[in-house]
């Protein structure tokens, strides 16, 4: 065959495999809109965890409910606020994941807006609510959140929503390069610049991410082959009598996080208070009718949990004993989703609510 030929049909070859791999884009974006829109939203920030895209508004859909997110300036589910505060309000800012940002819920439903309701019908003085909700964010990029943009608000009060079911396990999901543990400990400052610094390939790794739906689906199915954290059983190590030696180390990782916290918090002139939220299995153990228990503790987590706080005197709030007690055939959480419905939302910021009237 005649080089032309051959260079012809090369080129031939080419067009048709960019033609499909066009087609294949096109229809993953049609399956799947959600992911789409999830992929669109993470941006890269100058502090190593990832930002959401400004003024940004899509139609979240899923089989149990759809809501219509809107985000601010900044890239959070929340109205607009001025960076300086008047002296005469008291300015609470909520950090955490996505049962902080809770897309599953309308914004008024979400736990900081009706904290917010209910402070200011209910007292003389001024409060405002700040909702720094990161969907799919772990303990440590929520922490460098609060260090490197929370207090910047000068907040009275900053309040963490730790997810049982992952904030020990997933820690790191959320940031853009590995955070070492002696970040944490002692050389926290001088690590920064060299963590901190966005390389080439990660730039190109998130512009693939957010606009091409083929690169963000392999990448998914590659991560989902690696073993998940699950026993034979189908549940969650979390939930073992007996922890394995990795989830002790993300234990006292988490220790090391939450005095990191304290003290960063002190210094900044702000009280810190750490809510519980529970896994909906924790709350309705109809759900786990044909698993064998004998090797777990449901409420391990949570033990462990209060165990560090309380040694190390920190605030909290554990959501798990009024929401199991109120609980009728999974009362508050969605059926599918692994997220509070509106009635979960609604009685968690009322077992917040009522701990902050205590304390404020």
């Amino acid at each position: 065959m005649p080089k032309r030929f051959k260079v012809i049909n090369l080129i031939l070859l080419l067009i048709a495999i960019l033609f499909c791999f066009i087609i294949l884009e096109f229809v993953l974006r049609l399956l799947y809109p959600l992911e789409y829109n999830l992929n669109k939203e993470y941006i890269l920030t100058n502090h190593n965890v990832f930002g959401r895209v400004p003024n940004l508004e899509y139609l979240y859909k899923h089989p149990e409910f759809e809501q219509i997110i809107t985000l601010n300036s900044k890239g959070y589910r929340d109205y607009e606020h001025e960076l300086n505060k008047n002296d005469s309000i008291f300015r609470v800012a909520f950090v955490g994941d996505s049962f902080t940002d809770a897309y599953q819920v309308s914004f008024n439903e979400s736990i900081p807006r009706l904290i917010e309701d209910k402070l200011n019908q209910n007292s003389n003085s001024k409060y405002e609510i700040l909702n720094f909700g990161m969907q799919g964010f772990g303990l440590v990029p929520e922490v460098i959140l609060i260090e490197e943009e929370v207090l910047m608000y000068k907040p009275n009060l900053i309040i963490l929503n730790f997810f049982v079911g992952n904030d020990f396990v997933k820690m790191d999901t959320g940031v853009i390069n590995a955070i070492p543990n002696n970040f944490w400990t002692g050389e926290h400052n001088s690590l920064k610049p060299k963590i901190y610094k966005l390389s080439f390939s990660t730039r190109v790794r998130s512009f693939l991410n957010r606009k091409f739906m083929l690169y963000s689906t392999a990448k998914k199915l590659i991560l989902n082959n690696k073993k998940d954290n699950l026993s034979s059983e189908g549940l969650s190590d979390i939930y073992l009598k007996e922890y394995p030696s990795q989830l002790n180390e993300n234990l006292k990782k988490t220790e090391d996080i939450f005095k990191f916290l304290k003290d960063l918090t002190s210094k900044n002139n702000s009280s810190l208070l750490i809510v519980l939220v529970p896994t909906k299995e924790q709350i309705g153990l109809t759900l786990l009718d044909n698993i064998s228990l004998n090797n777990y503790n449901l409420e391990k987590p949570q033990k462990e949990l209060i165990n560090l706080l309380e040694k190390n005197d920190i605030n909290y709030v554990n959501l798990l004993p009024k929401l199991k007690a109120e609980n009728i055939n999974n009362t508050f959480y969605w059926g599918l989703d692994g997220h509070f419905n509106k009635l979960g939302y609604r009685k968690a910021s009322e077992i917040i609510y009522s701990e902050l009237t205590l304390n404020l």
